[in-house]
């Protein structure tokens, strides 16, 4: 799998072995360019060659095409350079043929492939990742594993953060993104994005409680939170499940710790809707699916 996208291998490959190693894009490699005879003249491309076209002198390029070392870096998170050289050796497929042009313009609509892999340009990633205990919340740090660290050999060239952040001892549900206006907007106070949160107690809740959730606590430094939603959990008198929809340091520890009430375990469930996938476990992760990313862009406006 390449950042989402399967394809079978056998779906790409060209008429013969023999056509693979010697597949050209005529509009741009040298036999091509020094080909001769009348299919030449005529446009007839050769049975395994890449049909990408260069763009003329004066031609406007079309706003979909984009080059191929482009669209490769991106897809494999490789430099550009690093790209134009797997185009050059011949790894790249488009639409069926080896294409080792690595200014070759592809179309909208265009299959590239690498090893039989169907290859998606996509300009972000958002990752729903399972952060396990004794993981920091951060891009990088010089003591502890993060949870970028959990998936940066995936996207080696992608610069991903996570977008809100949970305690060193806590687990669950951490958004990572590239993204940064989506991350911005998903964090901003005013936005009022709900996170839910499974909750064990070193005490039983109590209605004191969750009256005081419903009215907002006001905490030990004097700051008043916006109303919250905590309710008795799954696991016995001692759980709760609670409902933010703000974001503050310490923020359900501080809350419980008015009541006197200590937080054993914390752990993030949900976010703006999004439920955590139960079959990643922890460290786990994948790709939001388009209906989750398309319900978190929902809860932005």
């Amino acid at each position: 799998m390449v950042n989402g996208c399967h394809a079978s291998p056998e779906a790409y490959k060209p008429a013969g072995a023999a056509q693979a190693r010697k597949g050209r894009c005529p509009a741009f490699g040298r036999r091509g360019l020094r080909g001769k005879g009348k299919a030449r003249r005529m446009g007839v491309m050769r049975p395994g060659t890449c049909t990408g076209t260069a763009p003329q002198a004066g031609q406007k390029k079309e706003g979909a095409a984009v080059r191929l070392d482009k669209f490769t870096a991106k897809a494999l998170g490789l430099s550009r350079s690093e790209a134009r050289a797997a185009i050059r050796a011949g790894q790249i497929w488009m639409d069926g043929a080896v294409c080792r042009a690595p200014d070759a313009r592809v179309p909208e609509g265009a299959a590239v492939s690498h090893a039989g892999r169907l290859l998606c340009a996509k300009e972000f990633v958002y990752i729903m990742l399972d952060k396990p205990k004794g993981v920091v919340s951060a891009a990088e740090d010089e003591r502890d594993t993060t949870v970028v660290d959990l998936v940066r050999g995936e996207y080696p060239r992608r610069s991903l953060f996570p977008a809100g952040r949970l305690d060193k001892t806590s687990t669950g549900f951490v958004l990572l993104t590239d993204d940064g206006p989506f991350a911005h907007d998903i964090l901003a106070p005013g936005r009022h994005v709900e996170k839910v949160y499974s909750v064990l107690l070193d005490t039983p809740l109590t209605q004191e409680m969750i009256s005081g959730f419903e009215a907002g606590v006001c905490l030990a430094d004097g700051s008043r939170m916006l109303p919250a939603l905590a309710r008795p959990g799954a696991q016995g008198p001692c759980s709760a499940e609670v409902v933010l929809r703000q974001g503050v340091y310490h923020q359900i520890k501080r809350m419980f710790g008015v009541y006197g009430a200590g937080v054993r375990e914390l752990r993030r469930t949900a976010i703006g809707g999004v439920l955590l996938d139960g079959t990643l476990g922890p460290g786990g992760w994948r790709e939001l699916t388009a209906q989750e990313l398309a319900l978190l862009q929902g809860k932005r406006s």
